[in-house]
């Protein structure tokens, strides 16, 4: 008898980085742009085409997180990112959302092990 088996799903793409500091491999979760509302809206439609979620914060400094789904293309994932810190959007200060690899392998606890840091703080490689 032959069966019909669903393809298997796709590889999760993370996208692993390593501080500068200690070298340790962590995990960019996404990252938060700030800056004024036009710059952010010209960032959030940039997202919502590559279909990365993204939501607004309105507060004294306005911002926007841009999450990256595990499913999602690295390399589509990081575009955006480095389009970002380019300037393609308008002047936006960036800063990543990150995980320790060690510590996202029992899961994420988003408000005690997710950290922002700043994009000189890790290296792509």
């Amino acid at each position: 008898m032959m069966l019909d088996l669903p393809p298997p799903p796709p590889a999760l793409e993370e996208v692993i980085l390593h501080r500068t500091s200690d070298g340790e491999a962590v995990r960019m979760l996404g990252f938060v742009a700030f800056g004024d509302a036009g710059d952010l809206a010209k960032l959030e439609a940039a997202a919502q085409k590559a279909s990365l979620p993204n939501s607004r914060v309105e507060q004294d400094d306005p911002e926007s997180m841009i999450l990256f789904p595990p499913a999602q293309p690295r390399a589509a994932t990081l575009d955006l990112y480095h389009r970002a810190l380019k300037g393609e959007f308008g002047k936006l200060r960036v800063e990543l959302l990150l995980v320790t690899v060690k510590d996202a392998a029992d899961g994420i606890d988003f408000d005690s092990e997710v950290r922002a840091y700043v994009p000189q703080a890790v290296r792509e490689d």
